[in-house]
């Protein structure tokens, strides 16, 4: 369907054999179609986010209440959870991300579904959750062995970060909040302008502006940065814009769309980064990556 598309891997039955917790499929899906589901039961763990706004859901029960799929939403669901979703108000299409497993129990999460909503909800305000959801689904789209011990370490850090960096809504026995990580010695000032970056990669950028919300001089900023990854924090914020201007470019995305939807100042800028970073030109990596 014109406008549509779907990024991520199922893995296969056969290839999770023994391994709990497991990752068992990530997608990141522009979805078009409206609806209204008859219900569905799920039949493993299921965190299911909401880029956009995805309409209503409602959960165990078919006379139960209507939750809304706000932006920057999360659902968590145990397995044999029903669940009714009705995206038929939509304007337009939604982007969801989602990521099936299972062993949640074994890694904690039996906490944020014990309750009388029967499942969990997260507010991802940073988008901290919605970055990384999107990145596994990246990391798996080709499938593959590779791709799916890459995926079992980023589910890893997927749980730590719902156990580490989520606290409760004030009033609320089953809402809560993911916050952004401290920033407490060299190595969290660098988690957390990493964070940073991934997510406000298409905003202007400023050292000054970046290292004052994380409480160091830029100085400090630039020295603790490169002294651990090997390169400055603008360096890192180009890697991560190409690294976008990518998925885009094999989209069939225009050079301006592309620059103006990745932070660069235009298209001539955006070509010079890019060749620099890959040593192709746009067009070179199209010709040579696309279908």
């Amino acid at each position: 369907m014109k406008g549509s598309w779907i990024i991520g891997h199922v893995f296969s039955g056969g290839t999770l054999t023994g391994i709990n917790p497991r990752l068992i499929s990530a997608i990141a899906k522009r979805r078009i179609t409206k609806m209204l589901s008859p219900g569905y039961i799920v039949a493993a763990w299921v965190l299911d986010y909401a880029v956009d706004d995805s309409g209503l859901c409602r959960v165990r029960m078919a006379n139960g209440a209507w939750y809304a799929r706000e932006p920057g939403t999360a659902h968590l669901y145990a397995p044999g959870t029903r669940v009714w979703e009705d995206s038929r108000m939509t304007t337009g299409g939604f982007e969801s991300r989602y990521v099936v497993f299972t062993g949640g129990q074994l890694a904690g999460l039996d906490e944020f579904v014990q309750n009388s909503r029967g499942f969990g909800r997260f507010q991802d305000p940073a988008g901290l959750l919605g970055e990384r959801l999107r990145q596994i689904a990246l990391a798996v789209q080709d499938g593959g062995a590779g791709a799916f011990w890459h995926a079992q370490g980023q589910l890893a850090d997927l749980f730590a970060l719902l156990l580490r960096q989520t606290h409760p809504v004030a009033g609320s026995n089953f809402v809560r909040v993911i916050a952004e990580a401290p920033t407490d010695g060299i190595m969290g000032v660098v988690e957390q302008a990493e964070q940073w970056l991934s997510v406000h990669y298409r905003d202007a950028f400023s050292l000054a502006a970046l290292a004052a919300r994380l409480k160091v001089s830029p100085t400090t900023l630039t020295h603790r940065y490169k002294r651990l990854t090997g390169e400055s924090p603008v360096q890192a914020l180009l890697a991560i814009r190409v690294s976008h201007a990518k998925e885009l470019l094999l989209r069939g995305h225009s050079l301006k769309q592309i620059a103006a939807e990745t932070g660069f100042y235009d298209p001539f800028h955006l070509s010079r980064v890019f060749k620099k970073k890959t040593g192709l030109s746009p067009r070179q990596y199209l010709k040579r990556h696309g279908a």
